[in-house]
């Protein structure tokens, strides 16, 4: 049982819950990006073709000076960190509508997204974030293993929004099994989540509890569902994709550019 600390305002008043230790922390206080020496990778190691995700219309770019001679490149697509600044004490991933090549495509909108250098087995992941929406757009915040086993999927979706969906839900769901036998837990927790929200995720040996601003939303018992390797360390992906057949095509309404600021994006352990 995770201690509940006091809670007000949007963020934890302790540094730590009752029995952890902070292990990882990005308040985004310096620098006019994320820190891609220590902290982050700007593409992640698995995956294919030339689009993130299920037919998204975005384009990650690829950053030939970043990611020359790295691996990370390998069979997907990049991103420009030039869509991901830092500025005002907060991580902003930007999503423009502007066409961008990558490969022998071209795409019609650019986004950004970050990935830890780390990995954890358990713990506390928690961050602030100011949910974007609009039309086409799919902002979410996922735990996700370090590489992409399909012998062996496992996917916590801390949250994802589809369009307009901040002013009434958020959805929070679990994925598992196989590519060819592909398994889910899908949940909603209704509610205005426009404007800054703490989303919070406990993930224990046998569960995971949903905690949004102070309040648990839900908790999905894992271990039990088939061929699910629950004991493989994740780490934490924060992307803002647009259009595709997820959210469905961005239109004459989306609110260009489109941004999602982050802060206090934080890692606890079991001390």
């Amino acid at each position: 049982m995770v201690a509940r600390r006091p809670f007000s305002g949007g963020s934890w008043l302790d540094p730590a819950p009752e029995g952890f230790t902070l292990v990882f922390e990005d308040t985004f206080s310096s620098g006019s990006g994320p820190d891609y020496t220590t902290k982050y990778y700007p593409v992640p190691t698995w995956g294919s073709g030339d689009a993130w995700g299920p037919g998204q219309a975005n384009d990650y770019e690829e950053d030939a000076a970043l990611l020359q001679g790295s691996t990370e490149t390998s069979g997907i697509a990049g991103f420009s960190h030039t869509r991901a600044t830092v500025s005002g004490g907060k991580l902003h991933l930007n999503a423009v509508n502007s066409s961008q090549r990558f490969g022998a495509q071209t795409f019609p909108h650019s986004s950004s997204m970050i990935r830890t250098h780390e990995s954890w087995l358990f713990g506390i992941f928690e961050a602030k974030v100011t949910v974007p929406s609009g039309t086409g757009c799919w902002p979410s915040f996922w735990l996700m293993p370090e590489e992409y086993d399909t012998g062996a999927i496992w996917e916590v979706d801390i949250f994802e929004f589809l369009n307009s969906e901040p002013a009434t839900k958020a959805r929070l769901n679990c994925h598992w099994g196989t590519e060819a036998a592909h398994q889910q837990s899908q949940s909603e927790v209704n509610g205005n989540w426009t404007g800054e929200h703490t989303y919070r995720l406990i993930w224990t040996p046998t569960s995971y509890e949903w905690v949004f601003d102070g309040v648990s939303v839900r908790t999905f018992t894992h271990g039990v569902h088939g061929n699910v390797n629950q004991t493989e360390p994740m780490q934490i992906l924060m992307q803002l994709s647009m259009g595709g057949s997820f959210p469905g095509s961005t239109d004459g309404t989306t609110p260009w550019p489109i941004d999602m600021p982050i802060d206090d994006l934080r890692v606890y352990q079991e001390t």
